[in-house]
């Protein structure tokens, strides 16, 4: 779809692969310009022999007796809208040789101020990591009890219990129901009775 709406707009693409079985053969019925390397297998071979044949009929059985005998980099080009007969080239050499790095060339490769960057900012992560952590003291609730069982009351949706309240609030099971205690009275909740517990 995007080679057909490209080549409707005259917007150009290019296309590499080396299997051409991966590239939709609609796709390929919208190229006009073909550079071809070595292809092995009859089934690539075949996959284009189509193609080729509709661009250059007169010249196709040679193309494709060629293309298994190629050499890397060696490559036919047909492009019946710039040149009359296939253009056989061979692409430059590598500028640079293509090589996977190890860790250790990395620092070869560094620029001395991205290397004083990170060497500061290493620094900067090493005093941190040494700096002696200083014990705080524990802190204290910010709301007292009743508060913040009331509002954990207010976040559930069913009834709990006072072992629940205590479990999530961390504190004690007495000092919960003590508040529940003083909720009933003054009318804040209802005592009711959850499944399992005393009360």
């Amino acid at each position: 779809f995007l080679f057909k709406q490209a080549r409707k707009y005259g917007i150009g693409l290019v296309a590499a692969t080396q299997n051409v079985t991966d590239i939709d053969y609609k796709a390929l019925a919208q190229v006009n310009t073909w550079c071809l390397g070595r292809m092995m297998t009859k089934q690539d071979i075949a996959r284009v022999q189509k193609i080729i044949q509709s661009i250059d009929p007169m010249r196709a059985d040679m193309v494709l007796q060629r293309l298994p005998s190629l050499q890397t980099g060696e490559f036919l080009m047909l492009s019946p809208d710039v040149y009359d007969d296939v253009v056989d080239f061979q692409v430059r050499w590598l500028v640079t040789d293509h090589l996977t790095m190890d860790e250790k060339d990395l620092p070869q490769c560094i620029s001395p101020e991205l290397r004083a960057f990170f060497e500061k900012y290493l620094l900067e992560q090493r005093e941190v990591a040494e700096k002696p952590v200083v014990p705080t003291a524990p802190s204290l609730p910010s709301k007292p009890l009743e508060e913040r069982i009331r509002l954990f009351l207010n976040s559930a949706r069913q009834g709990v219990s006072a072992d629940s309240i205590a479990g999530n609030l961390k504190v004690s099971v007495e000092d919960a129901r003590g508040v529940l205690r003083e909720f009933v009275k003054t009318g804040v909740v209802e005592k009711g009775r959850v499944k399992g517990s005393p009360e």
